[in-house]
């Protein structure tokens, strides 16, 4: 509405708060202050906890790593963003979400690669970007893939120290997809790049509405392989036709771990 239009009454009581979520009852919010791949300080979750035990009357740990105040009344939102010393925000709709990421290295005694470091350079660069629909992306440590990238937008798998495999197209819910290998091999200021390219390429291409796993398939690897990555410099060689073939075998059929896993991995079987 413009400044000239009178806002009808009972507007402004239809719309959620800057920074919230309307729940089903019509009447209360949510509110979901971002931490990067769910890692926090102690003191973070304190503070949390405390604006949850005074506004919310529920929490949940959402399935994208982060903490949900449940629960808050309309006059409550702005005083809970103010007391967690955080700006409202709220990423629903056509937009890069957060990345999910594993505790990699950092942590996990499987892990083969950094994907704090790397999960967080994505989320900083790309979470909140316009797109034509939501995209997810998850960053796994090591091949076993806690964040599961083969169901993700673009999903990231460690397969070294500064080694990755980048997975494209992968969705779950009612339609679910895996991702097609895009490329490995590649190194993190590569994926970093990649990623760039790719999430312009989809903004630029892609039908209103229209999600990476359904854009995928319709455009096709091959092409999208080639306008992507086909001018960067020391990239490594993709697979081809034949090899994505012996990849994926036969419908049904179980592959030996070698070719799950892309070769020889430090990371043991659970």
């Amino acid at each position: 509405m413009d400044a000239q239009t009178p806002t009808p009454p009972g507007f402004s009581d239809m719309l959620a708060p800057r920074g919230a979520n309307k729940q089903r009852d019509k009447k209360t919010f949510s509110i979901v202050p971002h931490h990067p791949g769910g890692f926090m300080s102690p003191n973070q979750l304190l503070k949390i906890a405390q604006v949850a035990q005074k506004y919310a009357t529920t929490v949940n740990v959402t399935s994208g790593q982060q903490i949900m105040l449940i629960g808050l009344q309309r006059e409550n939102v702005e005083k809970a963003w103010e007391e967690l010393d955080r700006e409202p925000e709220g990423l629903l709709g056509p937009r890069c979400r957060g990345v999910r990421f594993c505790p990699g290295i950092a942590f996990c005694k499987r892990a083969t690669s950094d994907s704090i470091g790397l999960g967080t350079l994505l989320d900083k660069k790309f979470r909140g970007m316009d797109m034509p629909n939501k995209v997810k992306m998850s960053v796994a440590g090591c091949y076993l893939s806690c964040t599961a990238p083969a169901i993700r937008d673009i999903g990231i798998i460690g397969l070294d120290d500064d080694s990755y495999r980048i997975l494209i197209g992968g969705a779950g819910g009612h339609a679910p997809r895996l991702a097609d290998l895009f490329i490995e091999g590649v190194n993190r200021k590569q994926v970093l790049a990649i990623c760039d390219r790719l999430l312009h390429y989809y903004k630029k291409r892609a039908n209103p509405g229209e999600r990476m796993h359904e854009f995928v398939p319709r455009f096709g690897l091959d092409r999208i392989r080639q306008d992507v990555l086909g001018d960067m410099a020391d990239l490594p060689r993709w697979p081809t036709a034949e090899e994505e073939a012996r990849r994926h075998g036969q419908p049904g059929e179980l592959f030996p771990l070698e070719t799950q896993t892309g070769g020889e991995t430090s990371c043991p079987l659970p």
